[in-house]
């Protein structure tokens, strides 16, 4: 019985580690990822910098800003392949900008 437990509990932290990896969040900001998409949200306060070169790389994939949509409040793309990248973005309060950069998991 005790493997079985200790396999158990091994399978929950791997899981929960693989679903805290799918999508890096800021101090600011989550990032949010779906099939084929990924999303940010900004916390209140801030807004996305719709000026910055946004970018998804996933792979060799290489989404630029133009093939993201931007609200006040969020900036998403659509048409991500699966797979580990990395997103580049900038989001802006009333006197500062911060530009980041997170890892994440497209499913």
């Amino acid at each position: 019985m005790r493997p079985l437990l200790l396999a158990t509990a091994v399978a929950v932290l791997a899981t929960a580690g693989t679903l805290v990896s799918s999508a890096q969040a800021g101090p600011n900001y989550d990032v949010h990822t779906a099939k084929g998409k990924v999303t940010v949200t900004t916390h209140a306060g801030w807004h996305v910098n719709n000026k910055f070169p946004w970018k998804l790389t996933v792979g060799s994939v290489k989404l630029d800003k133009s093939h993201f949509s931007f609200s006040h409040t969020k900036a998403s793309v659509s048409g991500a392949p699966s797979g580990a990248g990395k997103l580049r973005g900038a989001i802006c309060s009333k006197n500062q900008c911060m530009p980041f950069s997170a890892k994440v998991v497209v499913k």
